[in-house]
């Protein structure tokens, strides 16, 4: 009888407990949207920037302070195998013969002298950039060339990452993101960088450089740090709740596996993209950051899968989320035992396998909610973000497309709308 009485209790007590997390979730869900509002600011202000045409871009007439930072991007001059110095191109007569290349873009396949190039060896891009004389302050912002670099504008070395080589022995890889500030003391700016490759699968100028006023740059990055590092601190949260969650009921599995889920996301934030780990670690090797990002893409997905058969099991065979821990852990092995040059090769094989689990998880939850089972229709339109942006960032991981890692943006619009529920609350079906 006792126990019949504490079955309100207990039902009342757990349904305060949802609407005061689906409280927390919508103030965390306006801060969101408020950061996301600020890190767009007159982004739809801006105009078209134009795009460099056979190794000359022409800004003559852009205001940077109107019209806002350019993302240096179209066809550079490239010198594949030539390692050039800005004072060759001003004593050389007549130029030098320059091959064109799109970037941002890998160099690989490229084809040089008749042959395709491989992700191995050395180069030297060139941009002439037509500004107007009254933009004296500009600054520069790099994230990653290639595994390492050297970039001079106007003949002066501005940046740099790792060491560049001619030869695997003589360069080392690094990674080094910054806003660098300079004077234009004139109308033309060249910009000479010397790219080297012998670490990784895929070699070039495979980030954009964004060009602005050092003010623009240093805002803007501030608004990126701040969105960035939000979205962390909340799936961090996130996270722990649910390992915490576990910690008091041993048979909640989904709550172990999605905050493992979400402990991954939260590291791989750090160490991608704009990499605020070497904020804190600016010493840190590059095999150690790049053996993190490929292992939190490689673990994400068992773990995953694994809580996705956590609450759909009867709909989802057993063997599926063991096959997934099988080949995560072995590919996860390869990163962890052998070098960049080597597992890099790797990333291909693993987004096609991720595609076909998340092709195979958007089959079940469609299924299940047209049998109107509440918990699929709910996780379908989160997940199907999720699934969305996750394919973003393997095709940005490929250098397919220019974008950024969005997972993270996923990741965070995935939780709101799915309930954290607690068993004989909700119902597993609608009623018809």
């Amino acid at each position: 009888m006792i126990g019949y009485h504490l079955q309100p209790v207990k039902a009342t007590l757990s349904g305060i407990l949802y609407y005061e997390i689906q409280t927390i979730k919508l103030i965390y869900s306006l801060v969101f949207l408020f950061l996301c509002g600020c890190a767009c600011e007159k982004q739809t202000e801006t105009i078209v920037p134009p795009l460099a045409v056979k190794g000359v871009l022409d800004l003559s007439g852009w205001v940077f302070d109107r019209d806002g930072p350019v993302k240096l991007t179209g066809e550079f001059g490239f010198y594949w195998k030539q390692l050039l110095n800005p004072q060759d191109f001003v004593q050389n007569s007549p130029p030098l013969k320059a091959d064109f290349i799109a970037v941002p873009r890998t160099w690989n396949g490229f084809e040089y002298q008749g042959e395709a190039i491989s992700g191995d060896g050395y180069a030297t891009y060139r941009l002439t950039v037509l500004i107007d004389a009254d933009d004296t302050e500009l600054a520069l912002k790099t994230l990653e060339l290639s595994t390492s670099f050297n970039l001079f504008v106007n003949g002066q070395k501005l940046s740099s990452a790792g060491v560049f080589g001619q030869t695997a022995k003589s360069a080392k890889p690094g990674l080094h993101p910054e806003i660098v500030g300079f004077k234009a003391n004139k109308d033309v700016l060249d910009i000479v960088v010397q790219v080297s490759n012998f670490s990784h699968k895929h070699g070039g100028f495979w980030e954009t450089i964004t060009l602005g006023t050092r003010e623009q740059l240093l805002k803007r990055n501030e608004l990126q740090i701040a969105l960035n590092l939000f979205l962390f601190g909340s799936i961090l949260i996130i996270g722990l709740y649910h390992l915490g969650i576990y910690s008091l009921r041993r048979n909640a599995w989904s709550a172990l596996y999605f905050g493992l889920f979400c402990l991954i996301i939260a590291l791989r934030i750090l160490i991608t993209g704009e990499r605020y780990f070497l904020l804190l670690f600016p010493g840190i090797d590059y095999e150690i950051i790049i053996k993190a990002e490929y292992l939190t893409f490689y673990l994400a997905l068992p773990v995953f899968v694994q809580y996705f058969y956590s609450l759909f099991s009867s709909r989802f065979p057993k063997i599926i989320p063991t096959l997934s821990t099988i080949i995560g852990l072995m590919f996860g092995a390869v990163v962890i035992l052998f070098p960049v040059k080597i597992f890099s090769h790797t990333l291909g094989v693993y987004q096609v396998f991720t595609l076909a689990m998340f092709v195979y998880a958007t089959v079940i939850l469609v299924a299940a909610s047209i049998k109107k089972e509440i918990m699929a229709i709910i996780f379908l339109a989160g997940f199907s973000i999720l699934f969305v942006l996750s394919v973003n960032d393997m095709l940005y991981a490929q250098s397919i497309i220019q974008a950024q890692y969005m997972v993270q943006f996923g990741l965070f619009i995935f939780i709101f709308p799915r309930p954290i529920s607690f068993p004989g609350i909700f119902q597993t079906h609608l009623s018809p």
